[in-house]
């Protein structure tokens, strides 16, 4: 997943561009049944900001500075949750295997000619 950086940086010959950030998630084999969600989670961006606007060189200054100047903080989390839920396909009365899916080896053919056993359709 990525986010465009809320400030564009100054890059040498390209002017100011925008800049990705990417997060990733890994989750390696899983395993779900037809029909079974799969909740993807634990992508969390956490973000503090501070932010202080101040009065040109008045909010500079010594002991006066503090009542020409404000500061204020924010913090900010998210989360990615991602839900999969997988469906197969049983295509065999259209011979099709969906979307005009057309097999190449000999092995493909006779495994998708052979008549499934139990068939929920």
């Amino acid at each position: 997943v990525s986010a465009v950086a809320d400030t564009p940086q100054q890059i040498q010959g390209c002017g100011n561009v925008s800049i990705l950030r990417v997060r990733r998630l890994d989750t390696g084999e899983v395993r779900v049944r037809d029909g079974q969600t799969l909740i993807l989670t634990g992508v969390i961006a956490d973000e503090d900001r501070q932010a202080v606007m101040k009065w040109p060189i008045l909010g500079d200054m010594p002991f006066v500075g503090q009542f020409f100047r404000s500061s204020s903080n924010a913090r900010q989390k998210n989360e990615l949750v991602i839900l999969v839920t997988p469906r197969i396909i049983n295509d065999v009365e259209g011979g099709t295997y969906g979307y005009g899916y057309q097999p190449v080896t000999p092995d493909s053919r006779r495994f998708m000619a052979a008549p499934s056993a139990g068939s929920a359709f």
